[in-house]
């Protein structure tokens, strides 16, 4: 490695693999499921996702096809849930809302089946005015 050639040439490996590591697109919710382990209920683990979202500065939570269980709303305000479809939300409370979107004024959800609770998903600033959703093609 005495060679000023070969020393070039290895550093310059090391450049273009250390900046060439891959970056997540988005955060998927099924890690974090993995590292909460509650089965039963998923709300703080699909929690933690949209924390890690908005702390990261990441704009998409990936949910993979599969089934979610929450028993109180979900802020969705930082990023947005993005599903290949299939994934099944179902709220085991009857009083709560499954997704939340307080202060948005747009969002486009797609590839979810939302089951159970008071609205699917709710707007704090519900007005025709401010905005508008759309959920397609969900299933609700």
């Amino acid at each position: 490695m005495d060679n000023p050639i070969t020393v070039a040439a290895v550093l310059c490996l090391a450049l273009v693999a250390g900046g060439l590591s891959a970056q997540p697109e988005h955060i998927n919710v099924r890690d974090h499921i993995t590292r909460a382990g509650n089965p039963a209920d998923h709300t703080a683990a699909i929690r933690a996702a949209f924390a890690e979202a908005a702390q990261t500065g990441m704009r998409v939570v990936y949910f993979p096809r599969g089934y979610y269980t929450v028993s109180e709303a979900i802020d969705i305000r930082h990023a947005t849930p993005v599903s290949p479809g299939g994934a099944n939300i179902t709220q085991t409370n009857p009083d709560q809302d499954i997704f939340v979107t307080p202060g948005v004024w747009r969002i486009v959800l797609s590839g979810f089946v939302f089951r159970g609770g008071r609205d699917h998903v709710a707007d704090a600033m519900a007005s025709e005015a401010l905005g508008a959703g759309c959920a397609a093609p969900c299933r609700i």
